[in-house]
């Protein structure tokens, strides 16, 4: 049977060159691997609103869904680990799949968490790239920025909530994110959610954000936010880029 997934695109901005680059690489690879396609773009400034409208246009049409934000870079191999193995032979596993992403600030910490209750309130921890095994691991929340759901998982959720991704309102009057709102939801419902950290995603900036600037920051202190990083974007980023250039 036709696998059938909606990549579903947040914008409150431009589209960069590379993150059109990425998309159509993903999107080639998924119609390659007998994948109907159909792609969501969402325009709005409510980050909640455009994954609660996209994640129902998901379930309305019967589709899988992959989230992927405007201000990410990506290949192939990512989109091929975070697949049901069944498809691609991998392990991963669970419920909901996210890949590894990295904030855009100084530190560049994964967004990769674990969660805990401290008095009846979820508390979400970061998980640093040292703990982290090579192999896809359980988390109670990632960044939804790379993120596939099956089409029995929306099912699932949009059973219980209406919107998942409203925010939460926590005791001491501030909100948690729509991301971790949603994986609270989700982890509320006994879902699983799976990380895998060997996907090689980057976060546009002013330049592209990867492991490598995470991992350059750790080794030395942060002053006001400024940034210690590898210079450049990944290698296989800057190939696209020099292609794209000689057409």
């Amino acid at each position: 049977m036709k696998k059938r997934i909606m990549i579903g695109i947040p914008i409150n901005r431009w589209l960069s060159a590379q993150f059109a680059i990425s998309l159509q690489k993903i999107t080639h690879w998924l119609i390659c691997h007998e994948w109907t396609v159909d792609l969501n773009y969402d325009n709005g400034s409510v980050l909640s609103m455009q994954r609660n409208k996209i994640i129902k246009d998901a379930h309305k049409e019967k589709m899988d869904l992959l989230f992927v934000d405007s201000d990410m870079v990506f290949n192939e191999h990512a989109i091929e680990r975070i697949l049901p193995s069944e498809v691609t032979g991998m392990i991963a596993g669970g419920d909901l799949i996210g890949g590894l992403c990295f904030m855009r600030r100084a530190p560049f910490q994964p967004a990769v968490f674990g969660e805990d209750k401290v008095d009846d309130e979820c508390v979400f921890t970061g998980i640093r790239l040292a703990q982290m095994p090579v192999y896809p691991f359980r988390v109670a929340a990632v960044g939804c920025a790379f993120l596939y759901i099956p089409f029995k998982t929306i099912d699932i959720i949009l059973a219980k909530y209406k919107y998942p991704f409203n925010h939460i309102e926590m005791k001491n009057g501030e909100c948690l994110g729509e991301d971790l709102s949603f994986f609270h939801r989700c982890n509320e419902l006994g879902l699983i959610t799976i990380c895998c950290p060997d996907t090689d995603i980057g976060h546009i900036t002013e330049r592209i954000i990867t492991r490598k600037d995470n991992i350059a920051a750790m080794k030395s202190p942060i002053e006001d936010e400024g940034v210690h990083t590898v210079d450049g974007p990944p290698e296989w980023v800057k190939i696209e880029e020099e292609k794209n250039e000689s057409l």
